[in-house]
């Protein structure tokens, strides 16, 4: 029985989630939380803010030649929680990864997901951001540019729980 499941879990559940899976966005979200999933952790709710925001910093890094959690000239972007601000998150958790991948050939967004998402997998830090207990909303955003004989593509997930929720679940557990 647990093969079967591990099997199903591992193998034909993916499948049929990265087939339902419209964006590269949704597929990143679909891997992470089928990560999830397979720690008996819940799954994250796409937030449109969280999205906005993971798709424009992503175009920042590309456009502005830089990779980095924090931005180096502009101070009203300068860290996760003030781009989340900005963007309309009012958030009492926010959490970031960010990937940086370079190809000579152009990939498919499916394809460039799955990377993105084993390149935080793989990390303990980034993957610590995925299954944080904390985060119940996730946004994700990718942006490709063209450098040289190069595809230079920037993957950004953001990771938040709105205020209004921590204050709530703080106030139910009473």
């Amino acid at each position: 029985m647990i093969h079967w499941l591990f099997f199903f879990l591992s193998v034909c559940l993916p499948l049929f989630l990265s087939a339902q899976a419209k964006t590269s966005d949704d597929a990143l979200i679909t891997h992470t939380n089928l990560l999830r999933a397979s720690q008996g952790l819940k799954a994250l709710t796409p937030n449109k803010n969280l999205t906005d925001m993971a798709s424009a910093y992503a175009a920042q890094m590309g456009q502005e030649n830089f990779f980095s959690h924090y931005h180096p000239t502009d101070a009203s972007l300068k860290n996760p929680g003030m781009r989340a601000k900005l963007s309309g998150y009012d958030f009492g958790f926010i959490a970031e990864n960010i990937a940086l991948y370079e190809s000579k050939t152009e990939l498919d967004l499916d394809s460039l997901a799955l990377i993105f998402y084993k390149i935080w997998e793989n990390s303990p830090k980034h993957k610590k951001n995925m299954l944080s207990l904390k985060a119940q909303e996730i946004g994700c955003g990718i942006y490709k540019i063209k450098r040289d004989k190069f595809y230079v593509y920037y993957g950004v997930q953001n990771f938040g729980t709105q205020k209004s929720q921590i204050t709530l679940s703080k106030s139910g557990s009473k």
